[in-house]
């Protein structure tokens, strides 16, 4: 997988919540870096173990502006997101709470990412005259 020229750093406190039967098993941080990679080789950024999985199964892709996006690598058994089949190479964005799963393994990726703090507007009064 070759890291697009459009990728940029993330946002702080991206991660997925990995839940296995509907229990949190695992977190993974996806905060430092451009881009992970998931799958069965160890050269992959997060080693998946299930016999399912391809080598290079799915990535995930920070864009510049913020979005998170995850591609299929052309696995053997694809990638769905919230139980729809992903495209083969095809990038797609995610929003809090999607649901990644790899190949037949049960294990399922949540993406989880924190709330950015709201711009502050100057309270109307400081802008209206003051009453003669």
């Amino acid at each position: 997988f070759s890291c697009p020229a459009w990728a940029g750093n993330p946002c702080k406190g991206v991660h997925f919540k990995v839940e296995k039967r509907s229990e949190c098993v695992e977190q993974i941080p996806l905060d430092d870096r451009q881009y992970y990679v998931f799958g069965r080789t160890d050269k992959a950024h997060y080693t998946l173990a299930h016999k399912s999985i391809s080598r290079e199964h799915f990535a995930i892709v920070h864009h510049q502006n913020g979005a998170v996006l995850v591609v299929d690598l052309q696995s053997s058994r694809g990638t769905t997101l919230n139980g729809e089949p992903l495209p083969a190479q095809g990038m797609v964005p995610l929003k809090h709470g999607d649901r990644i799963q790899a190949g037949q393994s049960t294990r399922q990726f949540v993406l989880q990412i924190p709330a950015q703090p709201k711009a502050t507007t100057p309270a109307l009064a400081n802008y209206l005259p003051a009453a003669a």
